[in-house]
């Protein structure tokens, strides 16, 4: 790293045209939610916000105090930006109209603000995920079509994660960045410049607790790998973060089979919130055509990417 490091806020600026510096705002934004998350996590256990409110969210998971509490610094952020007319959460129930920034905003952003807070109370790894799209219907009713826009609407993607340091992850389609934050000047630094997925890798993560609803096909696969033993396995519960399975994956060359079936995989904050961005960063991380990896996913392909 130079003696000089590239700052996040200066990566973004210089990206160019309008468009651009509009979208550098609302990701600026969602980095200074990232930084606050992560001061309160750090402190949680210190300050009272470890353990549930006694609610259940939309998914009919336990509802952490965290969770509301990082909700509400992400609205908070991205509201104060001016640029974002909807927001849609894993921990609000209807997509939030932001009325009074109706009139000049231009995206749309889901996201999920600590995914895998399953972990909170062990100390151990969550994420914020997001997806930001652009608005694009009008008038009174265009919250609903806005937040349903397919995974091919996406303007940028990314993640942050919080661990041993708070780094974030992101795509604006032109290649994938790194920036961990760096605590001493409090800005995110680029650690990781166009990551890209190795040709190679010895891991295979599969949710395996799903095992009997799997199509044969995927059942012969992953058989095949735990036959040639080069892989080392790691199942689906190791991580209940999902933007620590998916950096895994794709630093490391992972061969990812978690198929699932049913109204839970096609809910649609699944699709939204965590299927697309983490689709789209693979697909611009990848450094080969999308049959070397086996496949495409197609669990619900009116919203995922296409990969043909």
């Amino acid at each position: 790293m130079s003696d000089v490091p590239l700052t996040l806020a200066h990566h973004l600026r210089a990206r160019g045209d309008a468009e651009a510096a509009d979208l550098a705002v609302v990701l600026t934004q969602l980095a200074l939610a990232g930084k606050l998350i992560a001061r309160e996590l750090a402190r949680a256990a210190l300050v009272g916000q470890l353990g549930t409110t006694g609610e259940t969210n939309v998914q009919g998971e336990a509802v952490k105090k965290l969770d509301v509490w990082s909700n509400d610094a992400v609205v908070s952020a991205l509201e104060a930006a001016g640029l974002v007319c909807t927001l849609v959460s894993e921990e609000m129930a209807e997509p939030l109209h932001l009325d009074r920034h109706c009139g000049r905003a231009r995206y749309v952003v889901c996201f999920d603000p600590v995914d895998g807070s399953s972990n909170l109370d062990i100390n151990g790894i969550v994420g914020t995920i997001f997806s930001i799209r652009r608005r694009r219907a009008a008038g009174a009713d265009h919250v609903k079509p806005d937040a349903l826009q397919p995974g091919t609407a996406q303007v940028a993607a990314g993640y942050v994660m919080y661990g041993a340091s708070t780094l974030l992850v992101y795509t604006a389609g032109d290649g994938v960045h790194g920036f961990t934050l760096d605590p001493t000047i409090g800005e995110f630094v680029r650690s990781h410049d166009q990551i890209r997925i190795p040709r190679r890798g010895k891991i295979y993560s599969a949710n395996e607790g799903n095992s009997p609803r799997w199509e044969p096909g995927v059942r012969r696969y992953l058989d095949h790998l735990q036959t040639i033993g080069r892989a080392e396995l790691v199942t689906g519960d190791e991580a209940r973060a999902i933007a620590q399975g998916i950096h895994r994956r794709y630093l490391s060359a992972a061969a990812l089979a978690d198929p699932q079936v049913g109204p839970v995989f096609a809910a649609f904050d699944d699709v939204a919130i965590r299927l697309t961005p983490s689709q789209w960063l693979w697909w611009n991380m990848a450094d080969v055509d999308a049959a070397y990896f086996g496949g495409k996913m197609s669990a619900n392909p009116g919203y995922l990417l296409p990969l043909e």
